[in-house]
């Protein structure tokens, strides 16, 4: 009996001591800090292509650079850097690009128009596919100076060119109209002035007034 109390108040002492012992405490999460993002390097390169191959790259003070395809690199900084690409038998390219990222782009040449159509219309074409690319550059220029890719440039140039064509089209519509209506008062000026004529004549005893 003495034997079976001991067991039973040893048993009732450990559950106590187990109520009571303090809460194991939680194993601190040790969390490493995040890397570094990379720093930028100190340059940019620019990955120049172009279609046809093997264009020469100048600078704006008109000097080569090297030939398509062609990698600029440059100190990295707010702004733009402007090239053009030449080609014999192609129209010369003016293209802006920015210096504040790196960046690749195939810039198209448009060819010069060949022995087709008089010498005026082969000086029309020449002549629209210069303001074309005048208009190119330009939306170009403003566009790398915003420090947009080179694949939103070349759709702001694209933009640029489709709209100058379409003011050309409606310039060349509208002249069209003009001309039709000038020709026809001027027909109609004709067929007036013949009538009077004949009715003066006619009037002289000279024609008969119903005489074709």
């Amino acid at each position: 009996l003495v034997s079976s109390k001991n067991k039973s108040d040893s048993g009732i002492a450990a559950v106590q001591l187990e109520q009571h012992a303090p809460p194991e405490q939680a194993s601190e999460q040790v969390i490493e800090p995040a890397e570094a993002e990379q720093a930028p390097s100190a340059e940019v390169t620019l990955k120049i292509d172009s279609e046809p191959r093997a264009c020469g790259v100048y600078d704006a003070s008109g000097t080569l650079l090297g030939a398509t395809p062609y990698d600029y690199v440059a100190p990295r900084k707010k702004g733009a850097i402007d090239l053009v690409l030449k080609h014999e038998g192609f129209f010369d390219r003016s293209i802006s690009l920015s210096l504040e990222n790196d960046d690749q782009a195939n810039y198209a040449l448009a060819p010069k128009p060949k022995g087709k159509g008089s010498s005026a219309e082969r000086t029309r074409a020449t002549l629209r596919q210069q303001e074309e690319a005048r208009v190119a550059a330009e939306a170009g220029r403003v566009a790398a100076e915003e420090g947009r890719s080179a694949a939103e440039i070349e759709r702001a140039e694209a933009e640029a060119v489709r709209l100058a064509r379409l003011a050309r089209l409606e310039e060349e519509a509208q002249a069209k109209l003009d001309s039709q209506t000038n020709a026809k008062s001027s027909s109609n000026s004709k067929a007036k002035s013949d009538t009077k004529q004949k009715v003066k004549r006619a009037g002289d005893g000279a024609l008969d007034p119903f005489e074709e």
